[in-house]
Formats: structure tokens, C-alpha cells, sequence
């Protein structure tokens, strides 16, 4: 079974459970097997078929840019961790939270002379 390492802010939907051992041969699976294991969990991880927007899945300590299609060892480690982007010229971000909302605020630090 792969491990799945739950956020602090998800872990209100395993008990309080750190790590969980869930079934799946990709990410995708694993994430329908959490759901019936922790009803809830899914709707914060998974948007419209995909990844929630900000967030990245690490699998056996690497960033999938497969998102839900990365295959799955017996013995693989999940992360799902919010994504960390810079360097944008934009003057407003976007910021993701586990509730799976967005929210926009403008760039602070930008100053005009």
C-alpha cells in the first residue's frame, strides 16, 4: 500500500492521522481510496477531475508534473503540498488554502517612483 503523508490542515478529515496507508496504482486511485476511507478529503485535493488549482503532488520524494496519472509502487510516499510560485510580474497572486478556496490580494511590496 502507498503511504500518504496528510497535511496538518487535512487532518481533521483522518482523525488526526499523520500518515495513512491507502490502495491505488496511480495517484488518481489512491485519491478515491482516501475518499471512502475519509469522507471529504477528495473535494480538497481534487477539482473538476484535476489537481486543485496551487497544489503539487510529490510521489517518492519527487514533483509529479503527471499530477493524478503518476503510477503508484506498493511502497510509494505521497505529499500534497501547496505549490510555491514566484517571479510573476502580475501586481495581484493568487493564493490557494486547504478549504479549497482562492483568494486574491494585491502584490504587496510593490512600490511606484
Amino acid at each position: 500500500m502507498a503511504r500518504v503523508h496528510i497535511p496538518t490542515p487535512l487532518r481533521e478529515f483522518t482523525d488526526g492521522q499523520i500518515k495513512v496507508d491507502v490502495e491505488g496504482a496511480t495517484v488518481r486511485e489512491a485519491v478515491v481510496n482516501l475518499e471512502a476511507q475519509f469522507p471529504g478529503l477528495k473535494n480538497r485535493l481534487v477539482q473538476e477531475g484535476d489537481l486543485r488549482a496551487g497544489l503539487a503532488v510529490f510521489v517518492d520524494g519527487a514533483n509529479s508534473r503527471r499530477g493524478l496519472r503518476t503510477k503508484l509502487r506498493e511502497d510509494s510516499e505521497l505529499f500534497f503540498l501547496e505549490s510555491i510560485g514566484g517571479g510573476s510580474h502580475n501586481r495581484r497572486e493568487i493564493q490557494h488554502n486547504w478549504s479549497g478556496q482562492h483568494h486574491v490580494r494585491p502584490d504587496a511590496g510593490t512600490a511606484r517612483m
